[in-house]
């Protein structure tokens, strides 16, 4: 029984990848719901923190025991669960779409568990990105601490090869390309492709939004 279970299982995420709409509709016909989306996006997370420990035993830059790390990534996984769900349901009926926030919050976390397939392309490129990150933030406060700007020629480069970026980059377009069918399925669109112009869109929307009121902000404070 459990070997048939799991066999049904990895059939229904192979179908995710190479038949995502399908799939959703599947998903959306069985009348799921929020209990389900944050049930699979534990195993999600659980199955991603597994590949994680396998590629990357030892990561440098982290603090913490590995234990404290990853609740503290559920946590975190959970609140961008809400937030991008709402925002899923949100844009999509500002757009004419027809699709449940509860609908919504399931097939998020329906992505959630079918993109851990496309994790050991993208977690080199995510976790040298990440190292990189942690150096330029430690170079700047050591700058910040000395009173001397920050020289760019003194940053370390990024480590890590082409092939990898390559292929990291391929497995967040096919993610971003998953997330727009499921959103396309869950809203009745037909155009995918516009789908995704949005969900690449929004977040240089909010930026530019936050820019803006932060002007504001400053404008008001900073005396001329």
């Amino acid at each position: 029984a459990s070997q048939a279970l799991m066999n049904g299982m990895l059939s229904l995420i192979l179908e995710g990848l190479t038949a995502p709409r399908q799939s959703a509709r599947r998903l959306l016909d069985g009348g799921h719901g929020l209990s389900t989306g944050l049930l699979m996006l534990i195993l999600g997370y659980l199955v991603l923190a597994m590949i994680h420990v396998v590629m990357l035993p030892d990561t440098p830059g982290r603090s913490g025991g590995p234990l404290a790390r990853h609740v503290w990534g559920l946590i975190f996984q959970i609140a961008v669960f809400f937030l991008v769900a709402g925002m899923i349901f949100v844009v999509g009926r500002f757009f004419g779409g027809v699709g449940a926030l509860a609908q919504s919050q399931m097939l998020f976390g329906w992505h959630s568990l079918v993109s851990c397939i496309l994790a050991p392309a993208y977690i080199p490129f995510i976790s040298s990105f990440a190292v990189f990150q942690a150096q330029i933030s430690d170079a700047a406060r050591d700058a910040a601490e000395a009173g001397t700007p920050l020289d760019p020629q003194s940053l370390p480069p990024m480590e890590i090869s082409g092939g990898a970026m390559t292929m990291g980059l391929i497995a967040i377009a096919v993610s971003v390309w998953l997330l727009a069918n499921y959103v396309a399925e869950l809203h009745k669109f037909r155009n995918v492709w516009g789908v995704m112009a949005v969900i690449c869109g929004m977040p240089i929307a909010i930026g530019v939004v936050l820019m803006f009121f932060a002007a504001i902000v400053s404008a008001g404070v900073v005396e001329p």
